[in-house]
């Protein structure tokens, strides 16, 4: 399925700011895709058949558009963190999500239930989206509250003690606050 087709001009018109991050026509291309990928109502839309609108399984994972956002994803040149301080920069030009008065910075975590040990990030932790200490993967988000939109501006994976050599002693080992500290530093604007 060539899904370039299936493009709603909205998207295309947002996609087409951020053309200047990827360096190759087919990473354009397969940015849109991934982008519309959850607006086409697909059970598997957090998958890569899902994203490229092919089916599961077997063949739709060897189909041209799954294997492209593969790639995409895991293979390709452009810069995630570039791409970010680019659409930070342009969230801080639009009137709906330009710094105002009233506006503030929300810390938050979002915890998803995963088991397995050779996952990184993986293991027994606070989560406050299940509520309990469970098998798991965290993440420590720095959002943006104004009176018009609300705003992720960057977030982090939270790292388990027990995946350092060192556990709490290690200096590669931060805490929930300590990432969002960092994560503060990382989107202020002086």
């Amino acid at each position: 399925m060539d899904t370039q087709q299936l493009i709603p001009e909205p998207l295309e018109q947002y996609c087409q700011l951020f053309n200047a991050a990827f360096t190759r026509p087919t990473q354009q291309a397969t940015f849109r895709t991934y982008l519309q990928g959850p607006l086409l109502g697909t059970e598997r839309h957090n998958t890569a058949t899902g994203l490229a609108h092919t089916e599961p399984g077997q063949p739709g994972s060897r189909h041209k558009d799954a294997q492209r956002v593969q790639w995409f994803l895991s293979e390709s040149t452009w810069d995630p963190e570039g791409f970010n301080d680019m659409r930070l920069a342009m969230l801080r030009t639009l009137a709906s999500t330009a710094p105002c008065d009233g506006a503030v910075l929300v810390i938050d975590e979002t915890g998803d239930r995963k088991y397995g040990t050779h996952t990184a990030h993986v293991g027994r932790q606070s989560s406050g989206s299940l509520g309990k200490v469970d098998s798991g993967i965290v993440t420590v988000h720095v959002l943006y509250d104004t009176p018009n939109a609300y705003v992720p501006l960057k977030f982090v994976p939270y790292t388990p003690a027990h995946h350092v050599e060192r556990k709490t002693n290690d200096p590669a080992f931060n805490t929930k606050p300590q990432l969002a500290i960092d994560l503060i530093d990382a989107v202020r604007v002086d």
